[in-house]
């Protein structure tokens, strides 16, 4: 497993203090987002891999 962690260039969707005009454009293609509010620093996930032996 590999964590997903946070960039700099996420907090322009993903932040706490998400641009109003950011957020409105973004409310179209993703109505029921709620990945919004990380800080530096945290975590959003993690990626894992599975295959047949």
């Amino acid at each position: 497993m590999k964590a997903v962690g946070t960039l700099r260039v996420c907090f322009n969707g993903h932040g706490e203090n998400i641009h109003r005009e950011v957020k409105a454009k973004l409310k179209t293609p993703y109505p029921e987002d709620k990945a919004t509010g990380y800080k530096a620093g945290e975590l959003r996930g993690g990626f894992s891999i599975t295959a047949p032996l």
